[in-house]
């Protein structure tokens, strides 16, 4: 079984009795924008299907919404791993 983060957390380690941080699945920068400005200073991270992504750049803090907006730009736009949303 290979799954994405957001889906571990709700399908496996929520279940299993698991602590996990508060979070929100986004597809676009607005979104991403909406969630930081909600959860605080947040971790943008990209959910894909293979590893590596922080050596790919697809993990990037974000303290203010902006920030967020900007890195979930800069992740969705990534062209080297196949990229369906931001975490």
């Amino acid at each position: 079984m290979n799954l994405e983060e957001y889906a571990a957390k709700d399908l496996v380690l929520k279940p299993g009795g698991v602590p996990v941080p508060r979070g929100r699945l986004c597809r676009t920068p607005a979104e991403v924008a909406a969630a930081v400005g909600d959860i605080g200073p947040s971790v943008i991270k990209a959910q894909v299907p293979t590893g590596k992504r922080g050596k790919s750049g697809g993990i990037k803090m974000a303290d203010k919404p902006a920030d967020g907006e900007a890195a979930a730009r800069a992740i969705l736009g990534m062209q080297a791993i196949p990229l369906r949303a931001c975490l």
